[in-house]
């Protein structure tokens, strides 16, 4: 019989975001001492929820891997040791990077070898595993500004790959060779990117799972993402316990059968004509793993447990069907004409799963309420000239 003398302890590192008030709100429901260890400075989101009873802000990772190492001392027995949930790639790199001073302090979400999560983010590796595991994947190619030929058909999207300094833009469509020739002039030349052809996709799709520390792969259900808001995040769509059958799960489990990982992860794809084009994995907790919460599903208490032994209450798999959206950022799709204002309040109304909002815990969302009027029109503004902006800081040496 499963027997505990004190609570057990669990770190949540990550910024002060819906991600990480997620994670507080689904483990809310057990009796468990929680920090919320934050990247970087308070935000009002996740520090403001009625559950974040302690934090600690680091405003560097080394900072963050100093103060768990004074308080959280190694532990022999693995069941002593706490908890710790990634909420962002720093986290999960960072975790990775000190591997050998947490690993006897934390039970960790990483592969065997923490070396291969490190190699694996690079997004060019991760598509060369994705193919070895018989993942769809769209063409892709390394390319920089002194690279003429391009092998990827357009049109395509260009992401950052390795970047020195401030990164210019998250991802860049373009739909032909001029357009890419007019786009370099705000490319860092000691950059490098990834040209991948362009998926004209339906919609976005999803899949939120855990792979156990015995190896057992657990699908909560999928997410189709419908619309996107500017800070980059999916802000409407629909949440489902079913795994369609476009979706390869064979394939998919042999992708963490390579790389071996333990732990909560998210897996992304684009839909079309009947196929799911494999676009990345995130080896962490992902930012919308507590929409899938609300449909039903608790991956990060699952997590939890299934590291320390205890039984395994918490609900692998969503149990509902929902409409989830981001009741903050979601009008930017009014404002750009993608939807009517009379859409987006039927959809509001109908759904039943939020980024910020919840009845219980209303700080977090009024905060975010209060800086959507300044915060949306910023956002539209950086999203549209931020590669202009990086360009001038940079020529400014700010």
């Amino acid at each position: 019989m499963y027997r505990r003398m004190s609570k057990p302890k669990i770190v949540i590192w990550g910024a002060d975001n819906y991600n990480t008030l997620g994670v507080l709100r689904s483990l809310s429901v057990a009796d468990l001492d929680i920090l919320l260890l934050i990247n970087g400075s308070k935000q009002g989101v996740a520090t403001a929820s009625k559950y974040c009873t302690k934090y600690f802000a680091a405003h560097s990772i080394g900072e963050a891997v100093k103060y768990m190492v004074e308080n959280y001392p190694e532990q022999n027995n693995p069941e002593d040791r706490a908890v710790l949930i990634p909420g962002g790639d720093g986290a999960s790199l960072g975790a990775a990077e000190n591997y050998g001073l947490l690993v006897k302090r934390f039970h960790l979400m990483t592969t065997a070898d923490p070396r291969t999560l490190i190699n694996v983010t690079d997004k060019l590796v991760m598509g060369q595993v994705a193919e070895e595991a018989g993942l769809l994947t769209p063409k892709t190619q390394v390319y920089s500004i002194e690279d003429c030929e391009v092998e990827v058909p357009f049109p395509i999207i260009l992401k950052p790959l390795h970047s020195t300094g401030r990164v210019e833009f998250k991802t860049k469509q373009l739909n032909d060779i001029k357009e890419l020739e007019s786009f370099k002039k705000y490319l860092n030349p000691n950059n490098r990117y990834l040209l991948q052809q362009y998926i004209k996709k339906e919609f976005d799709v999803v899949i939120y799972g855990c792979r156990l520390p015995d190896g057992a792969l657990v699908l909560a259900g999928h997410h189709t993402l419908e619309r996107w808001s500017d800070d980059g995040g999916g802000s409407y769509g629909h949440l489902s316990p079913e795994i369609p059958g476009y979706i390869d799960v064979n394939a998919l489990t042999r992708f963490f059968e390579i790389i071996d990982y333990k732990g909560e992860f998210s897996a992304e794809y684009g839909y079309v004509d009947g196929k799911a084009y494999f676009y990345e994995v995130n080896l962490r907790n992902d930012g919308f793993c507590h929409l899938s919460f609300q449909a039903g599903a608790n991956l990060p208490l699952l997590w939890v447990q299934a590291c320390l032994g205890m039984p395994l209450t918490a609900s692998p798999k969503m149990t509902k069907s929902v409409v989830g959206i981001n009741e903050v950022y979601d009008v930017i799709n009014v404002w750009r004409r993608n939807i009517s204002w009379i859409r987006y309040k039927k959809d509001l109304r109908e759904a039943e799963a939020f980024h910020f909002y919840d009845a219980e815990d209303k700080k977090p969302y009024k905060n975010m309420h209060k800086r959507m009027y300044w915060e949306i029109p910023f956002r539209a503004i950086l999203k549209s000239y931020r590669p202009l902006i990086v360009k001038v800081i940079n020529k400014l040496g700010l």
